[in-house]
């Protein structure tokens, strides 16, 4: 049997974001526990619609078009892009859309909770590294934590 691939549309991809932003911003509760149900965490509420999402993503990509990523000038588009809080909420950023910007998936995990002028600073010394450096240190920072597990886990190997 052949598989056949679906194309997703916008208002598709906006809602797949739109609802883990909500996720990820909304209250948490207790799953289990004596404490299951009861809130955790207040969160926040988004203060957008997926309506207005939609509308920011068209504006941004208009006609389905492709700009660059603001950092590596890799081409994005709409379906490719992942948004990025452009102040970190956890440095003070708002919430909304006026803080938000489309870039490229792996410019967003590089960036974690840099701002842009400190991000762009870490990709100028990046430049002046050898490339095999550049490889393993994008490498390195990909795997996040793991590291620190991994000594962790290994202190009682000889």
């Amino acid at each position: 049997m052949k598989k056949t691939s679906k194309k997703v549309s916008l208002k598709t991809r906006v809602h797949g974001i739109y609802s883990a932003m909500a996720k990820r911003f909304g209250p948490k509760y207790w799953k289990s526990g004596k404490r299951e149900g009861s809130l955790r965490e207040p969160g926040q509420n988004l203060p957008f619609g997926e309506l207005e999402l939609l509308a920011w993503m068209e504006e941004r990509f208009p006609g389905g078009s492709a700009h660059s990523c603001p950092f590596c000038r890799v081409p994005i588009d709409a379906f490719i892009c992942t948004l990025d809080h452009a102040i970190p909420i956890s440095r003070g950023g708002l919430i909304g859309l006026v803080n938000i910007d489309p870039v490229c998936p792996l410019c967003n995990a590089l960036k974690g909770e840099m701002t842009p002028i400190e991000y762009r600073s870490f990709l100028d010394w990046m430049e002046e590294q050898h490339p095999a450096a550049q490889a393993d240190i994008v490498k390195r920072l990909r795997t996040g934590g793991m590291g620190m597990r991994l000594r962790y886990y290994r202190k009682g190997q000889a």
